[in-house]
């Protein structure tokens, strides 16, 4: 089968690996984390794709420009929030 897609919508599939998700998962996923936004890509193709309730970004660097740009490309959605932590299977320091 094929379908068409606007280019803007196929440049954001192609990087979010929806296809790895069981089918019919999508209308399902309510609550999205990213450990591990960096930037924020994935969490802004992810939010152009589908609506969430809720997006959770994690993203422990403390380089302000890594921040900056993370922030400025969630910064328009509502339902996203940004989280300057680290997550591990044990309380600790990042290094």
């Amino acid at each position: 089968m094929k379908i068409s897609l606007d280019p803007k919508t196929a440049f954001y599939l192609r990087f979010t690996r929806l296809d790895l998700l069981p089918q019919g998962s999508l209308s399902y996923l309510n609550y999205i984390v990213d450990v591990g936004a960096n930037r924020g890509e994935w969490s802004r193709d992810i939010l152009s794709l589908i609506s969430p309730k809720k997006l959770i970004a994690i993203e422990p660097s403390p380089e302000v420009e890594v921040n900056s740009i993370l922030k400025r490309r969630l910064e328009n959605y509502t339902n996203a929030k940004i989280f300057n932590v680290a997550v591990g299977d044990a309380p600790g320091t990042a290094l």
